[in-house]
């Protein structure tokens, strides 16, 4: 996500996050009605899917704000330079 700027990146944060919270108890939901297994992998799906979610949300976070840094001392360098 690189090079994209941050209201973008923060949407595909939210894309992630929602993708992942959702997709764990669906396809857990999907393989307790085929394997007939009670809750046993919705609760997993679910469970798996907060940690993934906030581990790859926590990195995407930590990078957009390193990018908004960067572009941040970019134009404060960019301003500098123009006012000579």
């Amino acid at each position: 996500m690189q090079g994209m700027g941050p209201v973008v990146q923060l949407l595909g944060l939210g894309s992630y996050l929602a993708t992942c919270i959702a997709g764990g108890p669906v396809a857990g939901y999907f393989l307790d009605q085929w394997l007939d297994t009670g809750r046993v992998f919705t609760i997993s799906g679910l469970i798996l899917g907060l940690i993934v979610g906030f581990w790859g949300g926590y990195r995407m976070l930590t990078q957009t704000l390193r990018d908004m840094d960067r572009w941040a001392r970019a134009r404060e360098q960019q301003r500098k330079k123009n006012t000579q």
